[in-house]
């Protein structure tokens, strides 16, 4: 439901024209891609996470790293895993390739685009680096989930629904995100005490009441002070 509901507020935000617009088409064919592509989000088969050392990696399960793609050869080579860096010995007899070429042996570099991964047939691979330490993300054009994948259904645009927006980039005093999330939820939390606080004064029975207890905490203190006296 909440995807579909973004897919029908960004044609709403990017609709510009009668008609379908360039702008919103291509939008949309990017979208398939992303999701249907060979290194879509439907061709991902699996994220591995690798520890120091030197491990075999393949679809076979005596390997110390288990690939789950359909199109990973069974030993697809060694791995050296150091905090910094991550080397593959490819297997002999494997048609591993780099940007069309051939390899051996390659230093998969974090940050790597799907583009410039590792392929061996349909699958891709490349390395992620996270706080927890170093992956492997492996796609694969045979992947279960890109080939049940029949493409996205729209929304049609609706010029009535356009959204104009201002962008306001985020205060540069603020050093992360969380910092920022931070301030946002103090500003809900003061906006929605304000609108409270509003709801109250609008409230005739609860100017009453507050009078009411300010004259009984008054009466209560001068009585006191009185009968002291």
């Amino acid at each position: 439901m909440l995807k579909s509901l973004l897919a029908f507020s960004l044609a709403g935000v990017l609709f510009q024209t009668a008609g379908t617009p360039t702008d919103l088409a291509t939008f949309r064919k990017q979208r398939e891609v992303e999701i249907g592509g060979e290194t879509g989000w439907a061709a991902l088969t699996g994220l591995h996470w690798l520890t120091n050392g030197t491990m075999t990696v393949g679809r076979d399960s005596r390997n110390a790293v288990v690939l789950t793609a359909p199109s990973a050869p069974a030993t697809l080579g060694t791995l050296n895993v150091t905090d910094t860096s991550v080397t593959l010995h490819v297997a002999a007899g494997v048609p591993a390739r780099v940007k069309g070429q051939p390899v051996t042996e390659v230093q998969l570099r974090p940050g790597t685009e799907a583009s410039d991964g590792l392929t061996v047939g349909g699958m891709t691979m490349v390395v992620i680096k996270r706080g927890r330490g170093m992956a492997l993300r492996v796609w694969d054009a045979a992947a279960p989930g890109r080939i049940a994948f029949k493409g996205l259904r729209w929304y049609p645009a609706e010029p009535k629904l356009k959204v104009e927006a201002k962008f306001m980039p985020q205060p540069r005093h603020f050093s992360n995100r969380r910092s920022f999330a931070q301030h946002l939820g103090d500003r809900i939390a003061r906006n929605q005490m304000n609108q409270a606080k509003d709801q109250r004064n609008d409230d005739p029975d609860h100017r009453q009441r507050e009078s009411n207890a300010a004259n009984y905490k008054c009466e209560h203190r001068f009585g006191s002070i009185t009968q002291g006296a």
